[in-house]
């Protein structure tokens, strides 16, 4: 997604957690594009990153037009009863909270036209038995994105949610390990699988 932006013309920002190597490469193809990229590393589950995000954005830039909510974790457990109380908590934090911590603050500098992008997940509307919590988190992005829909059309800012499917990037794959064509041939057994770039 960030790339698309980059070949638009647009200068990007990119908040992660610790994955220093995959940041750098990715601000390194957006500057080749002829892009702008800042890198922030920090938690998105603490309110003064998400704050420092905002705060760094408009020293650097000047303007927020488009905010993509795409932060997540899964842990795979068998039964909900695997799932502890703070393994549901830290997903809920990562998956949903930050979610509202962020747009909450990049709102404040959005004008008409602007976008709001939150990612979701498939899993939503198909459910995964070994991913409960991780899936209702998702389900909690879908609700959060049409309410907000509702609450900032009349300021013409758009909201949408897109429901990924399949995506092999470095996340990913560090969780399927050596199941990871298994998974393919599962979930993409329709022959829609993609990777991201």
């Amino acid at each position: 997604m960030q790339f698309g932006f980059a070949k638009e013309g647009a200068t990007v920002v990119i908040a992660y957690y610790n994955e220093h190597k995959d940041a750098e490469e990715t601000k390194d193809f957006i500057e080749r594009l002829g892009g702008t990229c800042l890198l922030l590393a920090g938690d998105i589950k603490d309110t003064k990153f998400c704050d420092k995000i905002v705060d760094e954005t408009m020293k650097a830039y000047g303007r927020i037009d488009i905010l993509v909510n795409n932060s997540g974790v899964q842990y795979q457990q068998k039964s909900l009863l695997d799932i502890t109380d703070e393994q549901f908590d830290l997903t809920m934090k990562t998956n949903i909270y930050s979610m509202f911590y962020l747009t909450k603050r990049a709102l404040k500098h959005m004008h008409p036209g602007s976008s709001i992008i939150n990612v979701t997940s498939i899993t939503t509307f198909q459910g995964e038995p070994e991913l409960i919590d991780y899936v209702t988190s998702k389900g909690a992005i879908v609700g959060f994105t049409r309410s907000l829909a509702t609450n900032l059309a009349s300021k013409n800012i758009r909201v949408n949610a897109v429901s990924p499917r399949c995506i092999l990037d470095s996340f990913a794959t560090s969780l399927l390990g050596s199941r990871k064509n298994t998974y393919i041939r599962i979930r993409c057994a329709n022959g829609k699988s993609r990777t991201s770039i």
